[in-house]
């Protein structure tokens, strides 16, 4: 999960990070381990999407809301950051969830 002021600021902040990870996943084979579908070697907003939540506030909100009502889940965790993200980067999206995205929780 990622989180900024907006879902365009999120982005710009999450990928590189997000596509070198993947890129390290690939070297490593795992892709092939996955189905035909889902081989990581895919593009960057086909690969985000349903893996991450990413954007603003509300859309972080909105999502985790939609994942709770299809599973049920009582209890989420996040990865807040990846290798190489700038702390000034991880501690701002920290301080997004819990000021404004959580309040929005069901």
């Amino acid at each position: 999960m990622c989180v900024a002021e907006t879902h365009e600021a999120t982005v710009r902040l999450a990928r590189p990070y997000l596509e070198k990870n993947y890129q390290a996943y690939v070297q490593w084979g795992q892709h092939r381990a996955l189905p035909s579908d889902d081989d990581r070697t895919q593009a960057f907003e086909d690969l985000a999407r349903d893996r991450f939540i990413l954007g603003d506030p509300d859309e972080c909100a909105a999502e985790i809301n939609r994942c709770v009502e299809v599973t049920g889940a009582t209890t989420m965790l996040f990865r807040v950051h990846w290798p190489g993200m700038p702390h000034e980067v991880i501690t701002q999206a920290m301080r997004l969830l819990a000021e404004k995205v959580r309040p929005q929780l069901t």
